[in-house]
């Protein structure tokens, strides 16, 4: 008798315990929202760009320097268009969006992937790989983004760089705030 009830305790304290410590299972929806709202608390206290020669805007974290170098009196026979080029910088990257500019092809990469992604509902060529030290230099060291896509006419090419080795999530939730407004 008391090895029965002996056991049938040992049994319920298992169960308790086992509960107690059970991490409950999520469900990719779940873990989805969750990622979402958490996106969203971070993006909270950031800024929006707005261009509205080019009827975009995007947001990027308050930290980051903004440089809208209007291009606009440059005309280039040509392409017939004007070119604008817009700086984002922080401690941790820099970024450049050049439309309509001529003299950008995107730079030698290593170690790429080649993927897409949608910018407000436009296919974007989107390339991660690692700045070539042939064309750079040994001491630049960057993770290099670039995104690339066509929207009215315009031919816009945004290049991030960032630090060795980094991962590009800042990139995407950037990109993912970009968005026409006209």
């Amino acid at each position: 008798m008391v090895i029965v009830l002996v056991g049938v305790i040992a049994v319920l304290l298992a169960g308790v315990i086992y509960l107690l410590t059970a991490k409950k299972a999520v469900s990719p929806t779940e873990k989805e929202n969750n990622q979402q709202v958490k996106n969203q608390d971070e993006a909270a206290d950031w800024k929006t760009y707005e261009n509205s020669n080019l009827n975009f805007e995007f947001q990027h974290p308050s930290d980051f320097m903004v440089e809208d170098d209007d291009y606009s009196k440059d005309y280039y026979k040509e392409t017939g268009k004007y070119w604008y080029q817009i700086s984002l910088k922080s401690q941790d990257m820099e970024t450049v969006f050049a439309i309509n500019n001529p003299g950008f092809g995107g730079p030698s990469l290593i170690n790429k992937r080649d993927n897409k992604i949608v910018l407000d509902g436009i296919t974007a060529s989107y390339t991660v790989g690692d700045a070539n030290p042939d064309m750079f230099g040994e001491d630049f060291k960057k993770r290099i983004v670039i995104v690339q896509f066509s929207q009215a006419g315009n031919g816009y090419y945004v290049q991030f760089n960032l630090p060795e080795n980094s991962s590009d999530s800042m990139v995407k939730k950037i990109l993912e705030t970009f968005k026409f407004t006209n």
